[in-house]
C-alpha cells in the first residue's frame, strides 16, 4: 500500500509541476512595464508610421533595454529614432532573420560611464516607419498589426493605442483578443484603444478593413492580387466564435468539476457509513483479543488511521515482542542493580541464537535486519543509529523495513482476511477519483496558461483547486471512504478503548495488572497503538525499581531502548528519503517584444 501511494504521489507532483513550466522564468534585470503608449498613422502611400513610447521600472541596476520588432516577408523599419527620458544612452541597430531590434544602452550620467541604478524610472521612444504593412487586395485593404506583442518576457500593467487613418467612412475594424480592451472609441478618424493589464506571453493587436479610396499611390504597401473583404471577415467570425465556443468550455468545465465533487459523498454514503454494533463499553482492562501486536497496529492504523498499513510502531512492538519472549537479550554489562545505563543512548541487545529457529518467517525477517548491524555479537542502539547516516545503509535498511511490513500483511491479512474486517471499495474508488480529479485539474490549468477568453483566469484557479483536491483525496485514509464490518467495528472498539485505558494514567493507576507478565503484555500492546510512554509512566509507579534489572523488557525500556530504536528507524528513513532521484488571429505585422540586459 505503501509502494502504491508513492507512485500516485510521484505522478500527481509530476503532473502538477510538468502543468507549471509555463510559469518558470528567469530575468538577470527586475523590471516592470508600467504602461505603453503605441500611435499608429496610416499613410495614403502605404507606409505605417509608428511611434512607441514604453515607460520601464527598474528594481536592480541594468545596462540597458532592447526592442525586437518582429518582420515578415519584404517588410523593412525606415527612419528610426530613438529618444530616452530619465538617462542618457546610445543605440545600435541589429537586422537579423524576420526580426529588427534595437539595443538601448542607459547610462545615469552624461558622460555615459556609469548605468542606471535600482528605482529608476525610464521611457524610450521609437519613431519609425513600416514598408509592406499595409495589405492591398482588390477589394479592400487592410491593416493587421500587434499594439503589443507576447514576446515581452514582463507583462504590461496599461497600453494606450491609436490608429490614425485618411477617413473614418467605410473602417471595419476588430480588436484581438477583446477582453484585452477595456476601452475603445472612433472619433473622427482616429481610433482609440485602451488595454489593462497584459500578461506576458500574450498580444493585443487591431485588424481594419480600409476602404481603397484612402490610398493615392500606395507604394509601400504589399499588394495580393485576390479579393480580401470576405476572406478576412470569415477569419474573425471563426476566431469570435472559437472563443465563444472556448468559453462556453471553461465555463462548462469549471460546473462539471463542482458537480462531480458530489461524487466523494455519494461514495462515503455508499460504502463509508459504518455499521451498527451491540458493543458499548467503556474501556478494555484486558487486550481484548489474542492477536499479535503488530496485526493489531496494522488494524488500527497505526497513527495514520488507515487501516492495513503498518507504521513504525508496529515494528517496534514486533521488537519489543521479541524481547519479551526471550528471543532478543538485553547486555546487562554497562547497567547497574538499580536499572541505570552509565551512557543511556547505548543500549545493546544480543540474539539468543538458541532459539531464533523456533520463529515464524516474518519475525526471522526482524532477526536478520537486527543482525546487518551486530558486532562481536551484539547490537548496540547508539551505533545502529550511526550507521543509519550513510546513505547506502539506511537505503537497505528501509527497503528491508518496507519488504517486513509487506510480508506481513501478505502472510497474516491477506485480501480474504483483511476483508473479514475491513472493507476499502469506497477508499479505492476515492483514489481513483482523486486522480482523474487531479489530472482534471491540470488540464484545466494547462489550458487556461494559453487562453485568452475571459473565464480563463477563473478556469486556471479553479484548475489550481481541482489539482490540490484531487491530491489531498488520494492521501485520505481509507476509513473515509472505506468501513468496517461488524466483526472488525467490534474488534476496532474494543482496541480503541483498551488504549483508552493504557492513555489514561488515572484508569491504569486505579486498575493495575496484577502481575510482572501482563504489564510486559501492556507495554508490548502500548508501543503498538502508540503509547508506550502512558505505559511506562504507570509501571514506573506499580512496580518495585528491582524488578526493572530482572525483566528484559522493562530494563530495554528503562535504559532508553525503545526511544534509540526509534531514533534510529527514524535516522534511517530520513537519510534514505532525503537521497532520492528524483501561437489566422494572432498574425498581425509588428509587435515582437522587448526586455533589459
Amino acid at each position: 500500500m505503501k509502494l502504491k501511494r508513492k507512485i500516485i504521489a510521484i505522478t500527481l507532483i509530476s503532473l502538477f509541476l510538468l502543468s507549471t513550466i509555463p510559469l518558470v522564468s528567469a530575468d538577470d534585470v527586475d523590471y516592470e512595464l508600467d504602461n505603453a503608449k503605441v500611435n499608429l498613422i496610416v499613410q495614403n502611400n502605404g507606409l505605417l508610421h509608428v511611434t512607441e513610447a514604453i515607460k520601464y521600472h527598474f528594481d536592480s541596476s541594468a545596462n540597458g533595454v532592447y526592442r525586437d520588432i518582429q518582420l515578415k516577408d519584404n517588410q523593412t523599419i525606415e527612419n528610426l529614432r530613438v529618444g530616452i527620458d530619465g538617462a542618457y544612452g546610445t543605440y545600435e541597430i541589429f537586422n537579423e532573420s524576420n526580426k529588427f531590434k534595437i539595443k538601448v544602452y542607459l547610462y545615469s550620467d552624461p558622460a555615459k560611464t556609469h548605468k542606471i541604478h535600482s528605482g529608476s524610472d525610464i521611457t524610450v521612444y521609437y519613431d519609425y516607419d513600416m514598408t509592406h504593412a499595409i495589405k492591398i487586395y482588390k477589394d479592400t485593404a487592410e491593416l493587421h498589426y500587434k499594439l503589443w506583442g507576447e514576446e515581452w518576457d514582463v507583462a504590461l500593467y496599461q497600453l494606450k493605442g491609436t490608429v490614425e487613418f485618411q477617413d473614418k467612412t467605410g473602417i471595419e475594424y476588430w480588436l484581438n483578443p477583446y477582453n484585452k480592451v477595456t476601452n475603445d472609441s472612433f472619433k473622427n478618424n482616429i481610433l482609440n484603444v485602451e488595454s489593462g493589464y497584459i500578461p506576458d506571453g500574450q498580444y493585443l493587436e487591431v485588424r481594419a478593413l480600409i476602404p481603397l479610396e484612402q490610398f493615392d499611390n500606395p507604394i509601400y504597401a504589399q499588394f495580393i492580387n485576390s479579393n480580401g473583404k470576405e476572406e478576412v471577415r470569415k477569419i474573425q467570425e471563426d476566431y469570435d466564435n472559437a472563443n465563444n465556443f472556448a468559453e462556453f468550455g471553461f465555463k462548462a468545465l469549471i460546473a462539471l468539476g463542482f458537480l462531480s465533487l458530489i461524487i466523494p459523498l455519494r461514495i462515503y454514503w455508499k460504502y463509508g457509513r459504518e455499521p451498527k454494533i451491540s458493543y458499548n463499553g467503556i474501556y478494555e482492562r484486558e487486550p481484548p483479543t489474542k492477536d499479535s501486536p503488530v496485526l493489531v497496529n496494522a488494524l488500527q492504523g497505526g497513527l495514520s488511521s488507515t487501516v492495513g498499513s503498518i507504521d513504525n510502531h508496529g515494528f517496534q512492538a514486533a521488537v519489543m515482542d521479541l524481547i519479551n519472549r526471550n528471543y532478543l537479550k538485553i547486555s546487562r554489562e554497562e547497567i547497574s542493580e538499580d536499572g541505570l545505563l552509565a551512557d543511556k543512548d547505548s543500549a545493546i541487545l544480543n540474539i539468543n541464537y538458541e532459539k531464533i529457529n523456533e520463529l515464524s518467517p516474518n519475525e526471522k525477517l526482524i532477526i536478520n535486519m537486527l543482525k546487518e548491524f551486530e558486532e562481536n555479537g551484539s547490537i548496540s542502539l547508539k551505533d545502529m543509529k550511526s550507521k543509519l547516516h550513510n546513505t547506502v545503509t539506511a537505503e537497505k535498511f528501509v527497503k528491508d523495513l518496507d519488504y517486513w511490513k509487506r510480508d506481513f500483511i501478505d502472510t497474516y491479512l491477506p485480501k480474504d482476511e483483511f476483508k473479514k474486517y475491513f472493507i476499502d471499495d469506497g477508499a479505492i474508488y476515492l483514489i481513483i477519483y482523486g486522480i482523474v480529479l487531479a489530472i482534471f485539474g491540470g488540464i484545466m490549468l494547462y489550458l487556461s496558461l494559453g487562453s485568452i477568453v475571459e473565464s480563463s483566469f477563473m478556469g486556471g484557479l479553479v484548475g489550481i483547486l481541482f489539482l490540490i483536491l484531487g491530491i489531498g483525496t488520494c492521501f485520505l485514509p481509507n476509513t473515509i471512504g472505506g468501513r468496517w464490518t461488524e466483526y472488525g467495528a467490534e474488534f476496532n472498539a474494543k482496541w480503541k478503548n483498551f488504549k483508552k485505558y493504557l492513555k489514561e494514567y488515572s484508569l491504569i493507576n486505579e486498575h493495575p495488572p496484577e502481575s510482572i507478565a501482563i504489564w510486559n503484555e501492556y507495554l508490548v500492546y502500548g508501543t503498538a497503538l502508540g503509547v508506550a510512554d502512558n505505559v511506562y509512566k504507570a509501571m514506573k509507579t506499580n512496580v518495585p525499581t528491582g524488578a526493572y534489572y530482572d525483566n528484559d523488557l522493562f530494563l530495554f525500556y528503562s535504559i532508553g531502548g525503545y526511544h534509540s530504536l526509534n531514533s534510529a528507524i527514524t535516522t534511517g528513513i530520513s537519510t534514505s528519503s532525503s537521497n532520492d532521484s528524483a501561437g489566422g488571429v494572432g498574425g498581425g505585422s509588428g509587435g515582437g517584444g522587448g526586455g533589459a540586459f
